[in-house]
C-alpha cells in the first residue's frame, strides 16, 4: 500500500472526511477538532508533509505584538519538538502557521495511533505557542517593574 492511500485509509478510520484539493496536485484538506489541515502525500513518496495554516493572526502595523509573536515562533520552534511554526505576512496581516514532515509507513508499530499523535500535534502546538506568548509577556512585565 501506498503512502497516499495509507493516509487515506487511516483518515477514513478516524471518521475524518478528506477533499482533494483543486488546485493542488497530491493535496488534500480535511478538519480535525475544529482545525484545517492540509496535507501533501502520493504514492511513490514515504513521507507526508501536514499543514495547519492561518490559525492566528496579530496586525502587521503592531510591530510590538509582531515582535512577540516572532520571538514567540522562534523560542517555541526550540523549545518544543514535532512540529515547526513559523509565519507570515499577507497584506497587513501577520499569520501563525505549523506543518511537520512525517514518516508513514505500514510497518510502523501503533500506526492508528502514531498517526492520531502526529495529528494531535498540531493541537499541542497551538497550546505551546499560546504558553510562549504568555512567558514572553510575563518577562516583559517584569522588565518593566
Amino acid at each position: 500500500m501506498g503512502t497516499k492511500d495509507l493516509c487515506l485509509r487511516l483518515l477514513k478510520n478516524m471518521n475524518i472526511e478528506v477533499h482533494e484539493a483543486d488546485d493542488r496536485e497530491d493535496t488534500y484538506y480535511f478538519e480535525y477538532y475544529g482545525e484545517h489541515l492540509s496535507v501533501r502525500m502520493n504514492n511513490k513518496a514515504k513521507f507526508i508533509v501536514l499543514y495547519d495554516t492561518f490559525w492566528k493572526k496579530y496586525p502587521a502595523g503592531n510591530l510590538e505584538m509582531v515582535s512577540l509573536a516572532r520571538n514567540a515562533v522562534n523560542r517555541a520552534n526550540i523549545a518544543y519538538n514535532g512540529f515547526k511554526l513559523f509565519y507570515t505576512f499577507v497584506e497587513d496581516t501577520m499569520w501563525i502557521h505549523c506543518n511537520t514532515c512525517e514518516l508513514l509507513i505500514p510497518e510502523i508499530p501503533g500506526l492508528a495511533e502514531y498517526f492520531k499523535g502526529v495529528l494531535e500535534g498540531f493541537l499541542y502546538s497551538h497550546k505551546a505557542f499560546n504558553d510562549v506568548v504568555f512567558e514572553l509577556m510575563e518577562e516583559e512585565g517584569k522588565k518593566g517593574q
